[in-house]
């Protein structure tokens, strides 16, 4: 949905991780997304990709953190929890700069993106629950574009 808000500095950490006097969006007006108020997150922190980024002439938090000396490289990746019908989870984990070898098997398989400015890729084929979907690109989890509080 469409949330508004102002532009702010601050330290923003993430983990370990801080980005003095970042510039980012606070979001103050959520009324547009449905229940937002009764989600589990207090903030949203943007993964896109730098040419998306056109709403304020600031780095993305990837591009920070690399400019900044804090990663090597702007790479994350995600270890996806699991939660069992009976309750309790195995919680995921967001890795920035790398990957978590533990947490997968294997090579990388490297795709070209559809367009410059999102995570989506072209798909051949694919089933869900033994039916292909409405369409034929997937997009990876690049979310906002900047971080909100």
């Amino acid at each position: 949905g469409v949330v508004t808000g102002g532009l702010c500095r601050d330290d923003v950490s993430i983990g370990s991780l801080t980005l003095a006097n970042y510039t980012f969006a606070e979001v103050n007006n959520t009324g547009n997304i449905w229940h937002y108020e009764l989600r589990p997150w207090d903030g949203v922190l943007g993964l896109g990709i730098a040419r998306s980024n056109t709403a304020i002439d600031a780095p993305t938090p990837m591009e920070a953190l690399v400019q900044g000396g804090l990663l090597d490289k702007p790479v994350f990746a995600f270890h996806l929890g699991r939660c069992s019908l009976q309750g309790g989870c195995l919680g995921g984990e967001l890795v920035l700069g790398g990957v978590e070898p533990e947490h997968y098997s294997g090579d990388f398989t490297f795709m070209n993106l559809v367009r410059d400015d999102s995570w989506a890729i072209q798909l051949d084929a694919v089933t869900i629950g033994g039916r292909p979907p409405r369409g034929r690109r997937a997009a990876g989890g690049g979310g906002a574009q900047r971080g909100h509080r």
